[in-house]
């Protein structure tokens, strides 16, 4: 009965989308795949935020490029 509850709510609410937007296609999937999108969208919040992983990857980044700049200049030095 729940599945059943579920899929109304995402077929109606795929219908809506849609005609909201048509360039969107309609997506069908099981109630497990449903279940486990839901599940996984309440642990987003527990997720780093994309700002944070943007400034660790310019971070570690700036760190490769010390790294490299220094075993050039140690090898030029050989």
């Amino acid at each position: 009965m729940k599945g059943e509850q579920l899929l109304d709510e995402v077929s109606s609410s795929n219908v809506v989308s849609s005609n909201a937007n048509n360039n969107k296609d309609l997506v069908t999937i099981s109630v497990e795949e449903y279940e486990k999108l839901i599940s996984d969208s309440k642990r987003l919040p527990d997720m780093i935020s994309r700002e944070d992983f943007e400034r660790s990857v310019t971070c570690y980044r700036g760190d490769i490029v010390q790294l490299a700049k220094e075993g050039l200049e140690r090898a030029n030095a050989l």
